[in-house]
């Protein structure tokens, strides 16, 4: 979940280059990880909410009514859950069910593209 806020900001940024400067790493290939993060999430959530549409006389037509409710998970429970678990900013390599630790498979130049070993 943070992971997912940490993207929809980095693409806000994104979209306002005038505004915010993004460091070098952070260039096409993290946008694209980013954008296909947030496609996961939406088909993995799958929301069933009904979106119906209604008139809208001032159109004549028809539109949808965006003032459905969606059912979600309790925020503040889920912060204060990672909170007790957290330690520090140091990064832990994942580990693979039977014990071996997963390695970045390419690493990337200054301008976040991937370069070959």
């Amino acid at each position: 979940m943070f992971h997912l806020i940490h993207c929809l900001d980095y693409l806000r940024k994104a979209l306002h280059p005038d505004v915010y400067t993004l460091g070098k790493i952070h260039g096409p290939l993290h946008q694209l990880h980013c954008i296909d993060h947030l496609r996961q999430l939406v088909q993995c959530s799958a929301d069933l909410t009904i979106i119906p549409t209604i008139y809208h006389p001032g159109i004549h037509k028809n539109y949808i009514d965006g003032d459905q409710v969606h059912t979600c998970r309790d925020f503040g429970t889920i912060h204060s859950w990672v909170k007790d678990r957290y330690d520090g900013p140091a990064a832990v390599k994942p580990r693979h069910p039977n014990g071996t630790v997963r390695e970045a498979v390419v690493d990337l130049s200054e301008e976040g593209m991937p370069v070959e070993f």
